[in-house]
């Protein structure tokens, strides 16, 4: 197994960061994975860099178009449903908004419809930001050390004797939910 292309960060990275062996490598590679699916899902975006083609959208008669991934770093195509086919809008004028969520018209409006424009663009980090990379990190090593403990969810425990007691009331690390929290999708 090998880590995809959308993983946040590298096996080294993980191996590293967890001073794991050669022989925890496939393992770990699970973990990675696993770390990384969730950040994904939790942000509902993509936050790796890729190409978007064809991405279907609602015009409402504005200038500014709204698009689902982010931050935009390079649009190249947009066509309207004329209502016996699709005509290619001229994006001369075009501009990336700062924040790199929408597309602006100057000069020219989205026409109004539904699902009326297509647009094709390249969206996400292509280099990872390193807080998204740290928290994938420790949430990966937090699951990494629940699975070596064995013993999630147990607050006492009998050895030699002895009770053992432990709090895991917070299973989740603060630090990787605040992260996740500022790249997640907004509804607007």
């Amino acid at each position: 197994m090998s880590l995809p292309a959308t993983a946040l960060v590298s096996i080294e990275e993980a191996q590293e960061y967890c001073r794991a062996t050669t022989e925890e490598l496939p393992a770990l590679e699970r973990y990675v994975v696993a770390a990384c699916d969730w950040f994904a899902k939790f942000t509902d975006r993509q936050l790796y860099s890729a190409a978007i083609t064809d991405a279907m959208f609602s015009g409402d008669g504005t200038q500014w178009l709204m698009l689902h991934e982010w931050p935009v770093t390079a649009f190249s195509a947009a066509s309207y449903w004329t209502g016996t086919g699709w005509e290619s809008i001229d994006l001369t004028y075009a501009v990336i908004d700062p924040r790199a969520v929408k597309v602006y018209l100057r000069d020219q409006v989205w026409p109004i419809g539904t699902l009326n424009l297509k647009a094709t663009y390249t969206a996400g980090y292509a280099t990872v930001p390193e807080d998204l990379k740290q928290a994938v990190l420790e949430l990966m090593l937090e699951n990494w050390r629940k699975a070596d403990r064995q013993i999630q969810g147990v607050q006492f425990q009998t050895f030699s004797g002895q009770v053992l007691s432990f709090s895991m009331t917070d299973p989740f690390p603060k630090s990787v939910q605040a992260v996740a929290d500022r790249y997640r999708r907004l509804p607007f």
